[in-house]
């Protein structure tokens, strides 16, 4: 027989209850979690509120500095402006950096133009010169087939016609010779023109850009900046040696002299003080890595230090560049107290002896005009007691006349010189300055 068993009831209470469980489980920790972040909340809120005070304090403060407002509102805006400066100075040297490089390229452009203009004047002039002789071979010609016209009507039977018709031919020929040497002349003028022409405009955009550049420098960018050419590696205060960076590969020489300057501000000739630098040296042994030199001079309350920058005004380490540079006036090397043109010539061949370039005027391509002291007009001639009458009379008043024109003529050319480097904003330099940043000693005193 079988059996019927009763089916059990599930337990469900006992489901409720651990689901009611688990939900209040979780509900406390959520809870906790977040009573645990408002409580950091409140305490950092309190901690604020107790930097910054309540807002009856922060009124009271407000109350006893009633500039505070315009003091903070004040600042907002100096940063503000800060920050605009700084933006523009941002633009300002991108926009130096445009220029110089635009202007570097038409300084290379106006070389290779300059270089061409001169390759066709030289093709010109040799074609002219065969044209010339072209001319005279073709009137000797001329002149050789009258003789021969000349000798067959005295003697040889030679018709008429035919020695017209020579006549005639030669004529043509000479004359096409004259034509084509006057269409030549005519198209080299003209070429010249052009030439001369697009040299003018290109010397304009470069003195344009210099002086852009020079007007944008004074606005953050100071333009007054020679070149770097090694660093102080090391310095011995002792024996008075220092090592810098350059060596054989830099075409460095024995001899050779150098100014140090503070990296912080670099290398600057805007006054006497800045070209002087922290002292000079004078190159005594070229290694392969490093040279050796020996400190020549130092300027007063600073010191030759390792990192410092070197450099010379005419010295550049790539043999394909050459600073090109004019000398005014006379000078004063050693410091006697007169300055004289001989010393001016010394001058001119420090610059050569540097590797740098001198051009008797001011133009577009020179990179610096050194002047030294106005050329001075002759003293006048004093007659004495001691001085006969008739040996006075016979001094060639002529000979003083022409010595006075030539001073005059120096005079003006000084100052024209000086305006025009002015005008293309080219740097002019004292004779301190560029003695001084050429590293030159021998001397004391230098008196411009």
């Amino acid at each position: 027989m079988a059996v019927v068993r009763a089916r059990s009831t599930p337990p469900y209470g006992l489901f409720a209850a651990v689901a009611f469980a688990v939900v209040a489980v979780a509900g406390a920790v959520i809870f906790y979690v977040m009573w645990a972040k408002a409580t950091d909340d409140l305490q950092t809120a309190t901690e604020t509120a107790n930097k910054l005070g309540t807002p009856a304090d922060q009124q009271t403060f407000r109350q006893a500095n009633p500039s505070a407002d315009a003091k903070l509102t004040m600042l907002a805006q100096a940063n503000k402006q800060l920050a605009a400066l700084q933006d523009e100075l941002r633009a300002t040297k991108n926009g130096l950096a445009e220029m110089t490089a635009k202007h570097d390229s038409l300084e290379r452009e106006r070389g290779d133009f300059e270089r061409q203009v001169s390759m066709a004047n030289s093709e010109r002039k040799s074609t002219l010169a065969q044209a010339d002789t072209d001319r005279k071979s073709a009137a000797d010609n001329m002149e050789n087939m009258r003789k021969q016209l000349d000798m067959l009507s005295a003697g040889q039977g030679a018709s008429a016609s035919a020695k017209d018709q020579a006549v005639a031919n030669a004529t043509a020929a000479f004359n096409k010779i004259v034509e084509d040497m006057e269409k030549l002349r005519r198209d080299t003028v003209i070429q010249r023109e052009e030439d001369q022409s697009t040299i003018a405009r290109l010397n304009t955009e470069i003195r344009d850009l210099r002086q852009r550049i020079t007007n944008m420098g004074g606005h953050g960018v100071n333009s007054d900046v020679g070149e770097a050419d090694g660093t102080v590696i090391r310095v011995n205060g002792a024996s008075g040696e220092v090592y810098i960076s350059l060596a054989k590969k830099d075409r460095l020489m024995p001899g050779m002299t150098f100014t140090a300057y503070d990296p912080r501000t670099g290398v600057r000739y805007t006054s006497d003080e800045a070209a002087a630098g922290n002292g000079s040296m004078e190159v005594i042994e070229v290694g392969d890595t490093m040279s050796l030199c020996r400190i020549t001079r130092t300027t007063a309350n600073r010191a030759i230090q390792a990192g410092d920058l070197v450099a010379n005004l005419v010295y550049h380490n790539d043999r394909t560049r050459k600073f090109r540079f004019t000398v005014l006036g006379n000078f004063d090397l050693d410091g006697d107290g007169v300055a004289t043109a001989a010393e001016r010539d010394r001058v001119i061949l420090l610059i050569k002896g540097w590797g740098g370039q001198v051009d008797d005027q001011v133009s577009s391509q020179t990179d610096y005009l050194v002047v030294g002291g106005r050329p001075s007009a002759p003293a006048p001639v004093i007659e004495t007691s001691d001085t006969p009458a008739t040996e006075a009379a016979s001094q060639p008043a002529a000979a003083a006349g022409s010595i006075a024109d030539v001073a005059s003529k120096e005079q003006d050319r000084y100052e024209d010189q000086v305006i025009q480097a002015k005008r293309l904003a080219i740097p002019v330099l004292n004779a301190n300055r560029f003695l001084s940043m050429i590293g030159y000693y021998n001397t004391t005193v230098v008196r411009y």
